[in-house]
């Protein structure tokens, strides 16, 4: 884990676990965490700005949160 860059999964894709507050979670001897995908392409949205839809929960799982 280096600060300041993206996370990457198993397949070597960054993670894609978006949403606000704490969405990991500890069972047993395996952490998971959970997020909002969003990996569909960011959209103009005129005088509002940017946005990127979410296309679903993600749900990622590790025994170290490295990988």
């Amino acid at each position: 884990i280096t600060p300041g860059q993206p996370w990457m999964d198993s397949e070597g894709q960054p993670i894609q676990a978006h949403g606000g507050g704490v969405s990991v979670m500890r069972h047993g001897d395996r952490w998971y965490w959970y997020g909002e995908g969003k990996s569909a392409p960011t959209e103009l949205m005129g005088a509002c700005g940017h946005r990127v839809p979410a296309l679903g929960m993600r749900c990622y799982s590790s025994t170290n949160l490295l990988r």
